[in-house]
């Protein structure tokens, strides 16, 4: 398939039906320490083709911050930053709640300083985190992808490479998730809604009206705030958080 599906994020202006494949590069192998391994076994219990995407979501987020600020390793800001966008839409103050608990679990190896986190205890750190556990892994897969799509959209930098994002939306169509199936607008709106909950803006107020104005036109179900298939049936998706966040 080869990342031919990236109508959802990778542009609010032009809707097309097919995008021609785009060059990612893989970072190579990866060894997962026991702990890590077995953190992400427990999330993906029934879905083991999900760890090494899952660990090389989180390295390529710390690559991305990190150099985003001209940074050689992350700081600890950095590192609250990455959190901002990798966590379910939870409130400012459980956000900072979680913060402070993976920042001190990180700070108290003697590797690590406020200015220099290691990048494996900070993988190690973000797949233990209690949010990621506590959703389980739709909500995990469904942020990846989330997350993935946005960044490229809004950087043209991809975090997943090819192989990966196929596995990961190919995961989701299967599951029956709602986000692999939606369009371009809806999953910027979406984003939109997800961000603003943790106190960011991902666009102006107006950008914000167009848009949603838009979707209603068209009955979009997610400005309704509609369930989607897998909510109806009890289980925990990133719609499902969105919906009770509000």
């Amino acid at each position: 398939m080869r990342y031919t599906v990236l109508p959802l994020l990778l542009s609010a202006v032009q809707e097309a039906s097919a995008f021609a494949p785009l060059n990612f590069h893989s970072n190579g192998p990866m060894t997962s320490t026991p702990q890590r391994l077995s953190a992400l076994q427990l999330l993906f219990e029934d879905d083991e083709d999900m760890i090494p995407v899952a660990e090389a979501y989180i390295r390529a987020k710390y690559k991305q911050v990190a150099a985003s600020r001209d940074h050689a390793v992350c700081n600890k800001d950095d590192v609250r930053e990455v959190l901002h966008s990798i966590l379910p839409p939870v409130t400012p103050e459980e956000l900072e709640k979680e913060e402070e608990v993976l920042l001190k679990s990180l700070l108290e190896q003697k590797r690590n300083s406020a200015d220099a986190i290691d990048e494996d205890d900070f993988t190690d750190a973000i797949v233990r985190n209690s949010y990621w556990r506590e959703a389980g892994d739709i909500v995990v897969k469904e942020l990846m992808y989330f997350d993935s799509l946005h960044s490229y959209y809004k950087t043209g930098k991809p975090l997943l490479n090819d192989e990966d994002y196929d596995e990961l939306h190919e995961n989701l169509t299967w599951e029956g998730s709602s986000v692999a199936t939606m369009s371009a607008k809806e999953a910027q709106f979406v984003s939109a809604v997800a961000a603003a909950k943790r106190g960011e803006a991902l666009m102006n107020d107006d950008e914000y009206l167009a848009l949603k104005s838009e979707l209603k036109k068209k009955g979009s179900w997610v400005v309704n705030r509609e369930s989607d298939a897998l909510e109806k049936l009890g289980l925990n998706t990133f719609m499902g958080y969105l919906h009770r966040a509000l």
